[in-house]
């Protein structure tokens, strides 16, 4: 399956897919051209898109993505972020964005500060640490000012494990968590 993103306005969806992103094209080619997608876009529709739905091919794309979507949908309120790979690996650095303010053109803030809801869908749990980086992301965000707390959290695992640490206290950070493991 290719790479794509899909933003949801209630029951309708635009979907963002394009087969030449993987392979010799790399990750600059599928970022210009969602960018170039997300222009055509017209503005009141930017402001009604509430939900992201996001599959991770590669390291970088997903986060930086996520910056593109930012600068275009500033309601953004619920992503899904899927590992399209075999590891966890590829939705690192969506965590590692979301977890501190970036650098948004001229000035730094934080990417989607309307952010409540996150499904993280890993197709393999490989990294020791990604259910602490996921309590970081939490808590960083819950202490920003300006923010939007994340009170619904679902983590669904193909394989391997999440530190069961780490599980506890999202159980009791997230007013609504949901872990699901298939192993």
């Amino acid at each position: 399956m290719p790479p794509e993103i899909a933003l949801y306005l209630g029951d309708r969806y635009i979907k963002i897919t394009n087969f030449t992103w993987t392979g010799a094209n790399g990750t600059q080619a599928m970022l210009a051209s969602i960018a170039s997608a997300i222009e055509h876009i017209d503005s009141r529709t930017c402001n009604e898109i509430t939900t992201l739905r996001i599959s991770c091919q590669n390291h970088n794309g997903c986060g930086e993505c996520l910056r593109i979507v930012h600068l275009h949908f500033p309601r953004i309120g619920h992503i899904f972020v899927k590992d399209g790979g075999t590891h966890d690996y590829h939705v690192v650095p969506a965590i590692q964005l979301l977890s501190l303010p970036s650098q948004l053109g001229t000035t730094e803030g934080w990417l989607l500060p309307k952010l409540a809801k996150l499904d993280l869908c890993l197709r393999g749990s490989t990294s020791t640490d990604i259910g602490n980086r996921i309590v970081e992301l939490v808590k960083r965000r819950k202490e920003a000012e300006e923010m939007v707390d994340i009170t619904e959290l679902r983590i669904k695992v193909g394989f391997g494990e999440i530190d069961p640490n780490a599980v506890e206290i999202l159980s009791q950070s997230v007013t609504h968590f949901e872990f699901v493991s298939s192993s």
